[in-house]
């Protein structure tokens, strides 16, 4: 999933500045990083291993995806059925998914269901804090989008940070846990620098 985000981050940030680069050139770099990638998957067994266990989520044979990612989100949207409206508190997912992994064991599934998060940022949202903690944040989400649009950041020298805020939000991909020390500190980093820009002219931006 990182990988997918990098490169669509990337993808982004050229559809973004295409006036400003050279397409050529990096149509070059996006063919040698093709070539690169595919020689590491050829030469070295770690690699190799890597795609096989990533394919091997999707067994055709049986119509289902075996994946741990997915028993996580079984439990946490039963979790979310249980406490709708205020969840069941930050932090608690480890804790309340104990008693529920008999779920993914009825759905044949060969991974567990617990962790510490449900490895997705709104999925966290509704089993910390319900219905009432998904609204603030997309609330707070929608707010930095519009406001960093309007101010046009998107188009000036800090469309990096406005991309990784994209990528962050982005709702169909795997997540670390959000209020994680780590990851908070970058989330709210990139948050706190589109607010602070997007009340700026677009001319102090540049």
């Amino acid at each position: 999933m990182n990988f997918l985000l990098y490169n669509f981050g990337l993808l982004l940030l050229i559809f973004i500045n295409k006036e400003k680069i050279n397409l050529k050139l990096i149509f070059y770099i996006f063919i040698l990083t093709f070539v690169l990638i595919s020689s590491s998957l050829l030469i070295f067994d770690g690699a190799k291993h890597r795609i096989k266990t990533t394919l091997s989520i999707f067994d055709l044979s049986e119509k289902k995806i075996n994946s741990q990612h997915l028993n996580h989100y079984i439990i946490a949207i039963d979790i979310f059925k249980d406490y709708p409206v205020f969840g069941t508190g930050h932090k608690t997912f480890r804790l309340e998914c104990v008693s529920r992994e008999y779920l993914v064991q009825t759905q044949s599934l060969e991974n567990k269901g617990c962790a510490t998060h449900p490895h997705n940022n709104y999925l966290e949202m509704m089993t910390d804090m319900g219905l009432l903690g998904l609204i603030s944040f997309l609330f707070l989400i929608s707010y930095i989008y519009l406001k960093s649009i309007k101010s046009l950041i998107h188009k000036s020298s800090m469309n990096g940070f406005f991309v990784s805020f994209l990528i962050i939000i982005w709702p169909l991909s795997t997540n670390g846990n959000f209020f994680n020390n780590r990851v908070a500190i970058m989330n709210f980093m990139i948050f706190g620098i589109l607010l602070h820009f997007s009340n700026r002219k677009i001319s102090k931006i540049k």
